[in-house]
């Protein structure tokens, strides 16, 4: 009734990389269930099976078995009627552990998992991460993903994602993992969001999953009793890199978003005083938000094209409807987006 732990020294504290552990939580399952582990050490003659009831002593007897271990959990609280009653229905149960199954399936893809519920039963052997995410997630085609990784700040980034005209209303497929264990980190999150904010209808969330391998001694998952959350030493830099280097790469596979008027400004137009310089993007620079540097005279052309219609680059006329009379009341047109975070508009 005692905790195991794999823990020798303080200072192994600062680099566990399992989930751990917990050696009690057996005594007190096994006190409100029927529990039944077998265990093979590699290259064991042989297996133990020990067994323990809601009462009496645990019994401990050699069997043929594989390597590893297996645990059996049965009749929950089948002698405690005023807990039971607590528990929800079987389906409920069983998608609840389902979700936690899903997590663990994600983050180790080269470990062969199954599951079962009732009459249902899935295998998932080693594969991709890419074919884990498909298989897990049976509504995303396998052929929309794709994988981008990048190091930043110290840490390792592999993001698996989907087309962009895959989304949903939700973050469900918005996912972020620390070291193999899910974590809601708002700040990738949001670089996530973010970063495929330009192709994507408003209000929409990309499918995208993150994974994030650090330096355990970087990252503190004892901020939360479940460890269900982290705090991550000097994140800025980490963040600032992987957003740089993941909106460079969106833009190399999928150019410029349908929300960019820049793209379109650039290529069929052409202004005196247009001088454009490619955007450098640096992993662990700061420079997440940095955008292409463009000559003050461009935007002067521009803001004389769009007074004097007759340039040749005027504002696309809006079809009104009945009872609209915002054209008499508003003297600008809103056109779209350019360069990133500049709005444009058209006069008159």
């Amino acid at each position: 009734e005692h905790a195991t732990s794999k823990i020798e020294s303080a200072d192994d504290l600062l680099v566990a990389r399992t989930l751990g552990f917990r050696g009690e939580a057996l005594a007190s399952i096994a006190a409100v269930a029927r529990l039944e582990m077998t265990s093979k050490e590699p290259g064991a003659e042989t297996a133990w099976r020990l067994r323990q009831e809601t009462a009496g002593e645990p019994s401990l007897e050699p069997v043929a078995a594989r390597e590893g271990t297996t645990v059996s959990v049965k009749g929950l609280f089948e002698r405690f009627p005023a807990r039971r009653q607590f528990l929800k229905r079987p389906p409920s149960e069983a998608l609840l552990c389902r979700q936690t199954f899903v997590e663990r399936a994600l983050a180790h893809p080269g470990i062969t998992f199954s599951w079962g519920s009732g009459a249902e039963s899935e295998h998932y052997p080693a594969a991709s991460l890419e074919e884990r995410i498909a298989l897990l997630y049976r509504e995303i085609p396998r052929t929309i993903l794709s994988r981008f990784e990048i190091e930043a700040g110290g840490a390792f980034f592999t993001t698996v994602y989907a087309d962009p005209s895959f989304h949903r209303k939700d973050r469900k497929y918005l996912q972020v993992f620390v070291n193999r264990r899910r974590v809601p980190e708002w700040g990738f999150l949001g670089s996530l969001e973010y970063a495929f904010s330009e192709y994507l209808p408003g209000g929409m969330k990309p499918c995208a999953f993150l994974f994030i391998e650090i330096d355990p001694s970087q990252a503190d998952f004892n901020i939360h009793p479940a460890k269900r959350e982290v705090r991550i030493k000097n994140p800025e830099p980490m963040k600032s890199g992987f957003y740089s280097g993941l909106r460079a790469h969106l833009h190399s596979v999928l150019g410029s978003g349908p929300t960019d008027m820049s793209a379109g400004v650039v290529r069929e137009r052409s202004f005196p005083g247009f001088n454009p310089q490619p955007g450098t993007y640096v992993a662990g620079s700061g420079g997440a938000f940095t955008n292409p540097v463009v000559d003050r005279a461009f935007w002067d052309t521009l803001q004389a094209a769009v007074r004097n219609p007759s340039s040749g680059w005027a504002a696309p006329q809006r079809e009104s409807s009945p009872g609209d009379d915002t054209g008499a009341t508003s003297s600008f047109h809103y056109l779209g987006r350019a360069f990133g975070p500049f709005l444009v508009f058209a006069k008159g």
